[in-house]
């Protein structure tokens, strides 16, 4: 293969086109002052033909920076992650910052390792989907002086930086919006997390809502899943229809999980020609993209991804290029119910 002779197109280059000092090009290009705005205007359009584009590298080597910003996310496949990056991204655009983006498989081994990797390539600031609200993994992020953001983690540690949902009272009203509409009898399905505290709140929100009815919480009507994904979604549900047809699981009217595994629950209902809400009411949660062309569409709790996404590269960007650095904030939004068509009063 022949190589090729092009070479990056430097600082020297432009001021060799342009008559114009090295220093001066370079004041024009980061907009300082000191230059007219005729001769800021011929540098750039020389620099644009030239097709030079800043080398952060070099920049980041002296001013001690990686100009990279790590996103670690529990699920890459989910659609309620990919929104929150959609917004990290599109706020990225016109920033100097790159993003890079890992997965922990809500593992908490995992999470560590990934810290790990992201600290020894020097990345300026971290926003993480923590699996706990306080655990060893976050106390690395400390010890080490990174900047960083919690999402969508129970704030517990006082100066750090938390923007969550408020997943437990999403499971609150979502429990009492079946109650009110007549559905006592209400299966759970969740996804895994059940060592986590925040996964905890959710359970309590749930159980403490049918408590206040005077409806016993039966643990036989509580499913979890090995992932939130449709397949999984798709396989619980025809498990647990198999087991109605031999009278091995409690009747129930409705169910409660989250929007992706209800997707799956849909796709095996149209396979058997069981009638959602006339057989089963389902409500999701989340409001992923999806749950509104669905048929019929999903009842569900609405969670602002793009906003926590947007808040929390906001406060990160403010961290790492200001000296009014904040440190203890707890920024939480409230759920509400998107009501749809897929419950049913009984």
């Amino acid at each position: 293969m022949k190589k090729s002779n092009k070479t990056r197109t430097k600082l020297i280059d432009i001021a060799k086109s342009t008559g114009f000092d090295i220093s001066t090009i370079s004041r024009a290009l980061r907009g300082k002052s000191g230059i007219s705005k005729e001769n800021r205007k011929k540098i750039i359009e020389i620099a644009k033909k030239l097709k030079y584009y800043p080398d952060y590298l070099a920049k980041g080597l002296r001013e001690k920076k990686s100009y990279t910003i790590g996103v670690i996310i529990n699920d890459l496949e989910n659609p309620y992650y990919i929104e929150i990056l959609q917004a990290i991204n599109n706020r990225l655009l016109n920033e100097k910052y790159l993003l890079s983006i890992a997965t922990s498989d809500w593992n908490l081994a995992n999470e560590k390792k990934i810290i790990q990797d992201f600290l020894s390539k020097r990345v300026d600031g971290i926003i993480i989907s923590a699996l706990e609200g306080v655990n060893n993994n976050l106390n690395i992020l400390m010890e080490n002086d990174v900047e960083f953001i919690v999402i969508d983690s129970f704030p517990i540690i006082d100066n750090v930086n938390y923007i969550y949902n408020d997943h437990k009272k999403g499971f609150e009203i979502s429990t009492e919006y079946l109650i009110k509409n007549g559905h006592k009898d209400i299966l759970l399905i969740l996804g895994p997390g059940q060592k986590y505290y925040s996964d905890k709140m959710v359970l309590d929100g749930f159980v403490q809502t049918l408590e206040s009815h005077n409806i016993q919480f039966n643990t036989e009507l509580f499913i979890r899943t090995n992932e939130y994904s449709l397949t999984q979604g798709y396989e619980v549900f025809k498990n647990i229809l198999r087991k109605r047809l031999i009278n091995n699981f409690p009747n129930f009217t409705a169910i409660m999980t989250n929007d992706i595994l209800a997707a799956g629950i849909y796709k095996a209902a149209n396979e058997l020609n069981i009638k959602i809400p006339k057989d089963f009411s389902i409500f999701g949660n989340g409001n992923i993209n999806l749950s509104e062309i669905i048929y019929p569409p999903l009842t569900t709790i609405h969670l602002p991804k793009k906003r926590i996404g947007l808040q929390s590269i906001e406060l990160l960007l403010n961290n790492l290029n200001s000296e009014n650095k904040i440190k203890g904030e707890k920024i939480v939004f409230d759920p509400y119910i998107v009501e749809r068509s897929s419950v049913m009063r009984i």
